[in-house]
This record gives structure tokens, sequence and C-alpha cells, in this order.
């Protein structure tokens, strides 16, 4: 996939946590398609890749087609209902909707994107993400929108 001068900026950046700040055409869910395939590909198997949308409809329209074509030939099985994908070597792509985002409690995760944070609820990072990346140091991407000053990516 090809990226653009900005988008390269952020996926050549080697910080554990990165966050894009941006705005509209800018190419961010491109980005996190780009960050997924590179996160599967440099991951050891059996790892566990999340993204998470501002909602569950919005992850399963925005990722779900991109990601099981690109993917097919690596997929063992494609859960259209539970939205999550095992690859061959075991890697398994979850994806979240911010509103279902507690589901996550308890998963040990390798690589993290979150869509639209500054729409998401500020717990999801703190009460659930945060602690998911923990014990094996994962890395996380949030990708958003400047939307001003009253929400927690600010």
């Amino acid at each position: 996939m090809s990226l653009k001068t900005g988008q390269k900026a952020v996926f050549n950046d080697v910080h554990r946590f990165r966050q894009l700040r941006a705005g509209r055409r800018f190419g961010k869910t491109v980005l996190a398609r780009t960050e997924i395939a590179r996160a599967i590909g440099t991951l050891p198997p059996g790892s566990l890749v999340c993204y998470q949308a501002q909602s569950y409809k919005q992850a399963k329209r925005l990722m779900w087609s991109p990601l099981t074509s690109t993917l097919a030939p690596a997929t063992r099985t494609a859960n259209i209902s539970d939205l999550t994908l095992t690859l061959k070597n075991g890697t398994q792509i979850m994806l979240f909707g911010s509103g279902n985002y507690d589901t996550a409690r308890g998963l040990g995760v390798d690589y993290l994107v979150i869509d639209e944070a500054q729409d998401s609820p500020a717990e999801s990072w703190f009460e659930v993400w945060r602690a998911a990346l923990a014990d094996k140091r994962g890395k996380a991407l949030f990708i958003y929108t400047p939307k001003g000053r009253s929400n927690w990516t600010y």
C-alpha cells in the first residue's frame, strides 16, 4: 500500500504510543489498515491485534472487507458476527466499537489502533486498553480529528 508523505511520517515513527491528529481526507483509516498489516507481519505468531472504531458498525464498514480481502490467503477463520479474523499462524485480529470496548477486558494485546479516539470514552483507554497492552508491552496508535478542548484527546 502506498502512503502519502504525512502518513509515512507516522508510519515510520518508532514510539510505543503514537497519535495522529489530522483533518478529514488525510487518509487516517488507510494508515490504520497499513499499520495493522505491518503489525501482523512483524509480530510473533499467536499475537493479538485490535482495532476500535467509533461504533461496531463503523468498525465493520471501515475494516472488515479490506482486511478479509487483503488477508484471505493467510486467514484460517473469519467470524463476521464477532468481527474476528484468525490467521493460519494463530494471530487474531479483533474489531471493536467504542460502545463495546469493555468486552476487551482481560485480553493481552500486542497492537491496538483506536480510530476516531476523540469520540471514544476516555475509560476505554484508561480502564481497558492500557491494561490490555501492559503485559505484552503492546503498541498503540491513536487516530483522531481535532474536535476542540472538550474531549480526552486534547
